[in-house]
């Protein structure tokens, strides 16, 4: 919901990977979650680039995509590329 807009509440969340990044602030943990997501959630999303304010006035940028997706985007953050990149090998 934070990023996305996206309501998963009512959804099973699975814990595919949790990674050791490091940032301005120093580590933290990130993680990556597979959750099966109805079409009718992501026709806002799909495809386009999403803007949505949150509650304190951060801006966020979003959109959805397919795994297959991934190797057409030149911008994607590298560490999140690699652990999407294994996360489609084990399918």
């Amino acid at each position: 919901m934070e990023e996305t807009g996206i309501d998963l509440t009512e959804y099973k969340l699975i814990l595919a990977s949790k990674t050791r990044q490091v940032g301005n602030s120093g580590p933290y943990p990130q993680y990556l979650f597979l959750v099966a997501v109805p079409d009718r959630l992501l026709a806002g999303h799909r495809g386009k680039i999403v803007t949505r304010v949150d509650n304190e006035g951060t801006m966020y940028e979003s959109t959805c995509f397919t795994l297959n997706d991934l190797e057409t985007m030149a911008d994607f953050l590298p560490k999140h590329l690699k652990m999407l990149r294994a996360l489609k090998q084990a399918e």
